[in-house]
């Protein structure tokens, strides 16, 4: 299933920017997508082409805005701690001590 529905988001993407005459579109299952930034953006920011019950388009804006509005606090963490690691000079330094036997 995850492998045809990725081919199927990349063909639907082609089609949509062939017809909008771009190559700047980005498909996101809000069903599958486990990022509440990637899908409040999409919800929020993004452009809805098609939405069959108005209620139920609603209810997941609700859905995704309590769960992007939950998760604040640990993007805030998030990002105070990579913002610190680059100030020392630790983004992507290794804890790890490799030894060889």
């Amino acid at each position: 299933r995850g492998k045809d529905y990725s081919l199927l988001e990349l063909t639907l993407a082609k089609d949509i920017g062939r017809f909008l005459e771009t190559n700047r579109v980005d498909i996101i299952n809000l069903e599958t997508s486990h990022n509440p930034l990637l899908k409040y953006h999409a919800v929020f920011s993004g452009t809805l082409l098609f939405a069959n019950d108005p209620s139920v388009r609603r209810r997941a804006e609700r859905r995704i805005l309590s769960e992007y509005e939950d998760t604040r606090h640990l993007r805030n963490i998030s990002s105070a701690i990579l913002h610190r690691q680059i100030k020392e000079g630790r983004f992507g330094a290794t804890k790890f001590r490799v030894t060889h036997r």
